[in-house]
């Protein structure tokens, strides 16, 4: 619910500021050459909004893939490069804007960045042995013929903890 409200906020400054400066208002003048008066301020600015829209649109989604041509994308990744892509080429009809290559570039990197980070932050919280817990291939996957490894009637978080120990993961 946090995430959808944030990601709601989120999109409207962006629209809100889109429209300022769109329409060449005092506010979004003051904007425009407020960035432009930063070294690759544009740019930065291109970056770091398309990624807090990309790590709250993943979030807002519930991590929601979809299946295209046997390659699975995340939802959100998609809907919003095809948005950002349609707005920067809608630039190339409006003679007060104009389209730049760079500034696609740098929103396609904010979604790619935006979308790792949910990743890059639970791994911080993982330890070296965490990760190779959750890598590890149960043993039914590697014999496949080997008899069951948890008895039905057993509690199988005892039977596991059994388990790891008597292989010596612990």
């Amino acid at each position: 619910m946090l995430f959808k409200l944030l990601f709601a906020t989120a999109t409207a400054i962006f629209m809100l500021v889109i429209a300022l400066v769109g329409f060449q208002t005092p506010v979004g003048l003051l904007i425009k050459y407020g960035i432009s008066a930063l070294p690759f301020g544009d740019k930065a600015i291109h970056f770091g909004l398309m990624m807090t829209l990309s790590y709250l649109f993943y979030h807002a989604l519930n991590q929601r893939r979809v299946n295209i041509l046997g390659h699975e994308l995340l939802f959100s990744s998609l809907l919003l490069t095809i948005c950002i892509t349609l707005e920067e080429c809608s630039q190339l009809f409006i003679s007060s804007r104009n389209f730049e290559m760079m500034d696609l570039v740098c929103n396609y990197a904010g979604i790619y960045f935006g979308t790792l980070l949910p990743k890059l932050i639970n791994l911080k919280h993982m330890t070296y042995a965490d990760h190779f817990r959750g890598e590890a291939l149960p043993v039914q996957a590697i014999q496949p013929f080997a008899r069951p490894m948890f008895h039905e009637s057993g509690n199988g978080r005892h039977t596991f903890r059994r388990l790891v120990r008597h292989h010596g993961r612990r």
